[in-house]
């Protein structure tokens, strides 16, 4: 009795032991999915290796996941395929072809567990249909669902609401009006990263989505009371679908006020392309703030950047001067003055937050104050600032010049810049899933030197973990540069179609 009692103990304090060594080789792996932040992803770690289980696997790469125990037989199923794998075995079955892994796949606490490699391996990107990249120093893992459809980009103009979708080379599109209220564009061969639904507030278009089906796609849109009729184009470089659906009351709702003295700069303004000048914060011996992870603020600045440029060129209405184009150092005079020279209409400037705090988290949107709206918006001014000091006789020179010339026009600057950054925070809010952190104000050197309306946009905050690594994915980025291409779309189209419907008030008087 005492030999099996002693015998319990000893298989009891085994698997204990088991337990605990089993347990120091869990952790937990961020990965960014199509754009969206997975805090906790479970892998082992044994060495400088590492594995992830089954079960996350599957969550990932959106496969359904069986596992046989006593067999050691892991099958993930997609709709017709099959890769199955076993425990303690490179073996890996595809359909009908076989691969071998580099190392064995490994059974800890009764789960399966697949080396990391193998997801990157292209063999199974190509199987899956996924893209994945491991940023050994960040630690990050990134999973982006290959797809030929992009994510469908919404903007309410004064007239009407338009939509853009970018296809692939090989999708084909057939509209189709389904019921009265109700539109449908079938999308022949389109992949999109994910099926969505949007909400929208705009009296022609209720809601609409994009949803996966078998060799197609679908794109619907739930049109509203006010939606007079709509237009299909096809556009190149990049290529893409345009929606246009217009509202019935749309030329009677202009709003009978003022309009700014910004937009009287000349005669015949109303018909010129509107020029943006896009501020890449830092650059150069200037890095900014960095990340928990090594992530460079003034990286992601110039990426967004050139993103929103591109997007803008989009547009026939608009021309935009990048005020840095590589990764060059340049002082907050410089910036200000080439918006200046070239009659910017409006400027805005891109940065990334940091803070001791490595729970704060989110964008805001700045505009310029002599005093700060809290002690945090000073500290941010502050930090941005630090790069002017060099220069900073200079820079108050320059300011004092523009302020006798118009005090009037620094008031009226002022108000504009309040207005735009207030439309930016509800755009960016509508599109991204960061947390709103608002419009506030502060003394921006940056922004105080310029002439027109400007606002500076930080887009998240470096030291936040989610933040940091939603930074570095570009399906991400593309949201946030959505959120500011529509901000921009919503500001400029309601001043300049209040101007253009005064101008036709007063010529048929």
């Amino acid at each position: 009795m005492l030999l099996c009692g002693g015998v319990r103990i000893l298989v009891f304090l085994f698997l204990q032991g088991a337990g605990v060594l089993f347990a120091a080789g869990l952790s937990q792996l961020p990965a960014v999915v199509n754009g969206e932040y997975l805090e906790k992803v479970q892998i082992y770690e044994a060495g400088r290796h590492k594995y992830l289980s089954a079960e996350a696997v599957g969550k990932i790469y959106g496969a359904r996941v069986y596992w046989y125990q006593v067999a050691g037989r892991v099958v993930f199923s997609w709709e017709n395929r099959r890769l199955e794998l076993w425990v303690g075995t490179p073996r890996v079955l595809m359909g009908e072809k076989e691969i071998r892994l580099g190392r064995p796949v490994l059974l800890r606490g009764g789960q399966a567990y697949l080396p990391l490699e193998f997801l990157l391996h292209r063999d199974f990107s190509d199987w899956a249909g996924y893209d994945s990249s491991y940023d050994f120093g960040r630690e990050v893992l990134t999973v982006d669902r290959r797809s030929n459809l992009g994510s469908p980009r919404y903007f309410s103009y004064p007239d009407r609401l338009r939509m853009a979708l970018e296809l692939g080379p090989e999708v084909s599109y057939h509209p189709l009006r389904r019921a009265r209220g109700r539109l449908e564009i079938l999308l022949m061969g389109g992949v999109p990263s994910k099926s969505r639904q949007w909400r929208l507030e705009d009296p022609a278009v209720h809601s609409f989505g994009l949803v996966e089906q078998k060799r197609l796609s679908r794109l619907w849109i739930s049109l509203g009371k006010e939606a007079m009729r709509w237009e299909l184009q096809e556009k190149r470089n990049p290529r893409r679908l345009i929606l246009d659906v217009y509202r019935r009351t749309a030329a009677s709702a202009a709003p009978q006020t003022s309009p700014s003295v910004f937009f009287q700069k000349g005669e015949g303004k109303s018909n010129q392309k509107r020029r943006i000048a896009i501020d890449a914060g830092h650059g150069g011996r200037d890095g900014g703030a960095v990340g928990r992870r090594g992530t460079l603020e003034k990286d992601i600045n110039l990426r967004v950047a050139r993103d929103l440029a591109e997007l803008l060129r989009q547009e026939d209405q608009f021309e935009v001067l990048l005020t840095r184009r590589k990764d060059a150092t340049l002082s907050l005079l410089e910036r200000t003055r080439k918006a200046n020279r070239w009659d910017a209409d409006l400027f805005i400037s891109i940065h990334c937050n940091a803070a001791t705090d490595s729970a704060m988290s989110g964008f805001e949107v700045y505009y310029l104050s002599e005093q700060a709206s809290d002690p945090r918006a000073a500290a941010v001014a502050r930090f941005e600032n630090a790069s002017g000091r060099e220069d900073l006789k200079a820079l108050e020179k320059e300011f004092k010049a523009l302020e006798i010339l118009s005090s009037m026009h620094l008031t009226e600057k002022i108000n504009e810049s309040s207005v735009w950054g207030g439309l930016l925070v509800r755009e960016l809010q509508m599109r991204v899933d960061l947390a709103k952190r608002g419009l506030k104000q502060a003394h921006f050197y940056v922004l105080r030197g310029n002439r027109s309306p400007s606002v500076l946009v930080e887009l998240g905050f470096l030291t936040h973990a989610a933040d940091e690594a939603k930074l570095q994915n570009p399906r991400f980025r593309k949201k946030l540069v959505d959120g500011i291409y529509a901000g921009i779309i919503a500001y400029s189209q309601r001043r300049w179609w209040e101007q253009a419907a005064l101008s036709s008030s007063a010529s048929k008087k």
